[in-house]
């Protein structure tokens, strides 16, 4: 028996096998470089098509050694894999080769093709086999890009020869360092007035800065755009110096930014240099070709004994190896505004309002000011000695009243809130019920939001909004959730105080009580004329409100009559409300502005 069987594989080894007995070798580069096509050694593209009909002679089946599966194309003319679509194409500019395992063993070359999927192209390249023995294929992907391909959407691989072959680990690898930024930094946030700027199209630099001294570096200085954005580009660097057009006083500013991108520098030392100080360094860690947003603080250099009050220059210092290039956008110093005094002492008397954070009122029991589900930070402040919640880094943040903290509203006609904002273009506030279980979920849960744009920044803004305007809040009696948020998500501030629901007071004063209540023109194009005697009782102030219940404007009066004008040339064309508080009670009346 032992004769029999060393007789038939020496036959075999002679005439040659017409399926391999082993398989190809285990592949060994690294998972993170690979995008596997077919491979029982990586994660494959998911869905791959092996067979894909185009109308080829080819014949597709599975061949299995062990527990290794391998793919067989016989009789062959062409044959395709395709293994693209929505998110799944292959930018083959980021990788270094295509590799392929291929057996065969009547078969002395093959042309394997690359399908680019826009502007659907494809280029072959002929690789020699060896028959009966596994060949290891790899082609440079620049091989098809020399032949003038676009290989950045890569969605199809096509076989051509005649013959049968075994297929085996079809992968890309060897990622490329993308060496240029495709995308521009992000537009800062930061209002003009609070910057000074050193570069950046985003605000005005300073006449006679100097980008590229010569302070005897090995670096080159150029300028790179992308579309409109343009920014520079420090290569082979080493050092570089930025002369800032003179002695600036920065002692009022509170952070440098830069946005700074690279391929091929690990850490940036930045310094700035004073006239009488000298230099004093930060070091700042760089993605790996991503944009970086550096934010120093200035107190990291001033803690060394740096002056802010002659900053003449910057230099920049690759911290680690030296050679490598930059991209550098959006250079500033900045500071960020807070509040300086705090919002106005709300109106309202404490028996017709429900409190959630006030120091005028006693405020009810809450759960907490911040969920442990809200995506932004909270710091209690005080301001001229008002209590004051920040929110930073904001996107939504929720304040909680649940289970025997939640409120009943029912009587309740006003949701009233001061925000403070330095950046936040919209924000927005949603009252959140628990519905008849008083419980999250159950099917029962409503909410309203109010969206509020544009407002202005960086001075206090008092909102009044009436809940009849929330009509999505169909039940009002298991009030457990306000929730605030702001835009651009994540990079919002704001300021919030006296927040709280409101009753109407009973009025013991209406508009019939005065001796003479003329408010015309109504409808008005820029001004409202007022002429009012309030029959000796004393009027303390006005408002002019929004429909959305945003106090546009403020008068102490404190006088039994009123004879004046009011601009309304600042206001957008819309309705409106005056209301006149008195000693004893509020009129408010709505009039329109053209």
């Amino acid at each position: 028996m032992k004769k029999i069987f060393t007789s038939l594989f020496l036959l075999a080894a002679y005439c040659g096998f017409a399926q391999p007995m082993t398989s190809a070798p285990a592949p060994t580069e690294p998972v993170g470089e690979v995008t596997s096509v077919w491979s029982q050694s990586y994660t494959n593209i998911d869905a791959v098509n092996y067979n894909p009909g185009w109308g080829q002679a080819t014949t597709f089946t599975w061949y299995t050694i062990g527990m290794d599966s391998i793919l067989n194309y016989s009789n062959l003319n062409y044959q395709g894999i395709e293994y693209g679509g929505a998110g799944k194409d292959v930018n083959g500019s980021t990788f270094k080769t295509i590799h392929f395992d291929i057996w065969t063993d009547n078969m002395t070359e093959i042309k394997i093709s690359l399908i680019n999927r826009v502007p659907g192209e494809e280029k072959a390249i002929t690789k020699s086999l060896t028959a009966n023995s596994w060949n290891s294929v790899d082609i440079d992907i620049s091989e098809y890009s020399d032949l003038g391909m676009n290989v950045t959407a890569l969605w199809q691989i096509k076989f051509e020869g005649s013959g049968s072959f075994y297929a085996d680990n079809i992968f890309f690898y060897g990622t490329i360092a993308v060496a240029e930024p495709a995308t521009a930094a992000e537009n800062p946030l930061s209002s003009a007035k609070n910057v000074f700027s050193v570069y950046s199209e985003s605000y005005d630099d300073p006449t006679g800065v100097d980008y590229f001294p010569n302070w005897g570096q090995s670096t080159t200085f150029s300028e790179f755009a992308i579309g409109e954005d343009s920014m520079i580009k420090y290569s082979n660097l080493n050092y570089q110096g930025i002369i800032l057009g003179g002695d600036q006083d920065l002692s009022s500013m509170e952070f440098l930014h830069m946005d700074v991108w690279s391929s091929s520098v690990d850490t940036l030392l930045v310094s700035p240099i004073s006239s009488t100080t000298g230099e004093r360094s930060m070091k700042a860690g760089l993605n790996d070709a991503a944009w970086t947003v550096i934010d120093i603080p200035l107190t990291a250099f001033s803690d060394q004994g740096l002056s802010l009050t002659d900053i003449k220059e910057l230099k920049l210092e690759d911290a680690v190896l030296g050679g490598g290039d930059i991209f550098i956008d959006n250079i500033y110093f900045y500071k960020i505004l807070v509040p300086v005094a705090a919002a106005s002492t709300p109106m309202p008397e404490e028996k017709d309002v429900i409190s959630i954070y006030s120091n005028k009122y006693t405020d009810v029991t809450l759960n907490t000011l911040r969920t442990d589900w809200s995506n932004g930070l909270l710091k209690e402040i005080q301001i001229d000695g008002d209590d004051v919640l920040k929110y930073s880094e904001l996107d939504f943040v929720g304040i909680e009243m649940t289970g025997d903290n939640s409120l009943d509203i029912t009587s309740m006609d006003t949701i009233s809130f001061d925000v403070w904002t330095p950046d936040a273009d919209i924000y927005k506030v949603k009252v959140v019920d628990f519905g008849a279980d008083n419980a999250f979920g159950g099917g029962d849960d409503v909410d309203h939001s109010i969206e509020i744009a544009g407002a202005p920044k960086e001075q206090w803004i008092t909102h009044k909004i009436a809940i009849s305007d929330m009509t999505l809040l169909s039940t009002k009696s298991n009030i457990s959730q306000i929730i605030f948020s702001a835009e651009p998500v994540g990079k919002s501030t704001l300021y919030i105080d006296n927040i709280f629901f409101s009753k109407t007071a009973v009025n013991n004063v209406s508009i019939t009580d005065f001796s003479q209540a003329r408010i015309y023109p109504n409808p008005t194009a820029d001004k409202l004329n007022l002429e009012i005697d309030a029959n000796n009782i004393i009027i303390e102030s006005l408002e002019v409100t929004t429909l959305q219940g945003q106090t546009l404007l403020t008068e102490n009066v404190n006088n039994t009559f009123i004879s004046r004008s009011l601009d309304l040339n600042s206001l957008n064309a819309g309705i409106y409300f005056l209301t006149i508080n008195t000693e004893n009670g509020n009129v408010t009346q709505r009039f329109i502005k053209k």
